[in-house]
């Protein structure tokens, strides 16, 4: 489904950027959206990237981004998606998840290039570039997740695996999680590297579950051939250290077979 895939690379305003950045996705005749001038307006005073895009005039790129519902606050790392808020959100909340995503506050940005996209504004869709070896990014992957996809799309191809078959092996073993907050809903993405009868686990990031609570609700969205089906998942454990770890485990019953893909080679 090409909708699962991001072949967009942020260089427009990820250049020079050592924080998160956020696409604000919003529209004049959006009344929510208005109340939260006031919240990104004081996050953009105190340092953090974000910038607005108006979904009228940005479809493709709404598109692109699965943007269904507005205000959408899509949180990306070096050109790919990495968390959401759909809905309104309060200062407190986005701040909360700003500093999870970055792993800290706000660092001071680098000098700006030449000729810089005017801060905070998305100007056009045609100022996100593609980059060739970005093309098969899932949407809103996480990042043990992307290295292990590039990792295997990276290795020397079996003649019994034409690349397009290892390609659709690795779509079919994506899933895309959502977690139900109080307030808020965090999206990512994660990859099956394990079944164990009709159970199947999880490799993703781990900052996805730092806000979870009892009254949380994990559930993942499976692919398979046209349609998506909407199952609960188990969160078995995670790591989300501000300075280097990132990853998390989770686990559902298969509705469907799903060949995993292993973390490692067999030996």
């Amino acid at each position: 489904m090409a909708s699962l895939f991001l072949p967009v690379f942020l260089t427009a305003f990820v250049s020079g950027n050592p924080n998160c950045q956020v696409l604000h996705f919003t529209a004049d005749w959006c009344g929510p959206c208005r109340q939260m001038a006031p919240t990104t307006q004081r996050l953009q005073s105190e340092g953090w990237d974000i910038q607005a895009v108006d979904a009228s005039q940005h479809s493709q790129l709404t598109a692109k981004l699965n943007v269904q519902n507005l205000p959408t606050f899509v949180f990306m790392r070096n050109g790919r998606e990495v968390d959401r808020i759909v809905g309104v959100a309060s200062y407190k909340v986005l701040h909360q998840r700003l500093i999870r995503v970055n792993g800290g506050p706000a660092r001071p940005a680098k000098a700006p290039q030449a000729n810089p996209l005017v801060r905070n504004q998305v100007n056009s869709d045609a100022a996100l570039s593609v980059r060739p070896q970005d093309a098969m990014i899932v949407r809103g992957q996480s990042e043990p997740s992307i290295a292990l996809a590039n990792q295997r799309l990276q290795a020397p191809q079996s003649p019994k695996q034409p690349p397009a078959d290892a390609i659709e092996r690795a779509r079919l073993a994506t899933v895309r999680i959502r977690v139900d907050e109080r307030n808020t809903t965090a999206y990512g993405t994660g990859t099956v590297v394990h079944t164990h009868g009709d159970e199947a686990l999880v490799l993703t990031c781990g900052h996805l579950f730092r806000d979870m609570t009892p009254g949380s609700q994990l559930t993942v969205d499976l692919f398979h051939g046209s349609s998506i089906k909407t199952v609960p998942a188990r969160l078995v454990d995670f790591k989300a250290d501000r300075t280097s770890e990132d990853i998390g485990l989770i686990t559902f019953v298969l509705p469907f077979p799903i060949e995993p893909i292993p973390v490692m080679p067999p030996a």
